[in-house]
């Protein structure tokens, strides 16, 4: 054989040796959603209920960060509940209560998951003041808790509920 084919053959061995393997990508950590306020146009339910929206800010102008309905029979299968994650309105069923009942068929502290069982969302209500209207009542101060894929979030908010 030529010895140009031997110099070949054992450059190409020397090179093949010396290269790397590329280090594998680390797994995407799971993010969680973004939480995007919406208003009272985009979503399917309306009435009594809870809204909780950002301190200083007018849901008209500046959207809600919650709606949460009196749960009836029919919305068994829908969920009373609607939060915008990641762009999208994500409806989500209360399976969960605690604390006393106020006003417009809600509690001090609720769970809630979305149907597609990723999400949960649990509202601590910590403050509240009587309103004029009996049958309104503002929430002053309320924390909500989102968790998904082992990821959370929280927001302190503010809103009111009612009738």
């Amino acid at each position: 054989m030529r010895p140009w084919y031997w110099i070949t053959c054992a450059a190409l061995l020397a090179v093949g040796c010396q290269t790397e393997t590329p280090p594998s990508d680390p797994p995407v950590a799971a993010a969680v959603p973004s939480v995007d306020t919406f208003t009272f146009d985009e979503i399917d339910i309306a009435g009594c209920g809870l809204t909780l929206l950002a301190p200083d800010t007018d849901s008209r102008i500046d959207g809600l960060y919650l709606f949460s309905g009196w749960p009836a029979d029919n919305e068994a299968g829908t969920g009373s509940m609607r939060m915008k994650l990641d762009g999208e309105i994500v409806n989500f069923v209360r399976t969960e209560t605690s604390g006393s009942e106020i006003i417009g068929g809600q509690f001090i502290s609720q769970t809630f998951v979305s149907q597609d069982g990723r999400t949960t969302v649990v509202v601590e209500i910590t403050q509240t003041t009587p309103q004029p209207d009996p049958e309104v009542l503002a929430i002053d101060a309320a924390t909500l808790r989102l968790e998904q894929d082992g990821e959370t979030t929280t927001l302190d908010l503010v809103g009111d509920t009612g009738c």
